[in-house]
């Protein structure tokens, strides 16, 4: 990945940073126990840094989410160096792990550094990770900040890949299009004009696995969720016009999934009982060349794009002593 690149390379310009090169810089704040060696050359700084004895932070936390569901979660934190105040430089180890229908957790590296300019102190960070649950699979963000202590500036970006893509979808003139909304993963939505009757948040996120299992004989080859919200807060379950849904696929999710037929696959909703296939409809169609299944319905919620399957299941006896 290219932004991670780049974090990569902030991060040995910060480790170059932190590293004083002449008598004037060796004047500056070092943190206590800096070698002079370590003043020539990164790689002696960072065999300094691991020489420290790392400082391990664990906070495990439990919580109940509006919708009932239980969310458990334990952060990790190492650090080089164990300092009690902000070194010019530090290293940080980050972990996450979460349970829950609807967690997500990032687990990444993630670089501090500092530099006082007189009076003033200016710092940084940039941070890489990977993502697992419901949320973006991988983030870079960087932070640069600076001034005294009474007055301080900080600019704050971060990329995102794999990211729930949230749009804003206005009324609009029957005669004007609507919105196109295109997530990371390879899902469309195309909303008309007239779908809603106010300003509306539509979300869509992609899930690890459907919301519910999928029926006997059947496999899922992926499952999100569309949701949207009006200008006061409330839920819609369906909007005004039918949209378009475009749904990608690959062999090898075919593959994974038992699937011998493109042509079998369709798109169902959950109902809140069980799974429903989106009725046919004029313009609906699964390309086995495009690799695409496409469907109309003016429905929201949780969805599935399954398949009868030829994976079969086999349960072993619990054995007991």
């Amino acid at each position: 990945m290219r932004r991670g690149a780049a974090a990569v390379a902030v991060a040995a310009c910060a480790l170059a940073a932190a590293v004083p090169q002449t008598e004037a810089a060796a004047q500056s704040r070092v943190p206590p126990g800096w070698p002079e060696e370590s003043r020539d050359s990164g790689s002696n700084a960072l065999k300094w840094l691991f020489e420290q004895d790392p400082r391990l932070v664990v906070r495990p936390m439990a919580a109940v989410l509006g919708d009932g569901t239980h969310e458990q979660r334990v952060n990790a934190r190492l650090t080089w160096p164990a300092a009690d105040t902000a070194p010019d430089f530090a290293l940080h180890l980050l972990l996450g792990l979460a349970a829950g229908r609807d967690s997500y957790t990032r687990s990444g590296l993630r670089v501090d550094f500092g530099q006082d300019v007189g009076p003033a102190r200016f710092t940084g960070s940039a941070t890489v990770s990977a993502g697992y649950g419901n949320g973006p699979r991988q983030a870079v963000s960087l932070r640069f900040g600076g001034g005294l202590s009474a007055f301080r500036l900080e600019v704050r970006t971060a990329w995102l890949q794999g990211a729930p893509s949230i749009r804003m979808l206005e009324p609009s003139v029957p005669s004007l299009p609507g919105l196109v909304i295109e997530s990371d993963d390879g899902v469309r939505l195309s909303f008309p004009a007239g779908a809603v009757s106010g300003p509306t948040t539509v979300t869509y996120s992609a899930r690890r696995s459907p919301v519910r299992p999928v029926p006997a004989g059947s496999a899922a080859v992926r499952s999100f969720r569309i949701t949207a919200q009006g200008a006061g807060g409330q839920s819609l379950s369906h909007v005004a016009q039918p949209y378009t849904l475009q749904v990608s696929f690959t062999e090898e999710q075919l593959r994974a999934a038992g699937i011998k037929d493109a042509a079998s696959l369709s798109l169902a909703r959950w109902d809140g009982k069980a799974w429903q296939p989106l009725p046919p409809c004029q313009g609906c169609m699964v390309s086995a060349a495009s690799g695409t299944v496409t469907v109309r319905t003016d429905q929201l919620g949780e969805f599935a794009l399954v398949g009868p399957s030829s994976r079969s299941v086999v349960y072993l006896p619990a054995v007991r002593r």
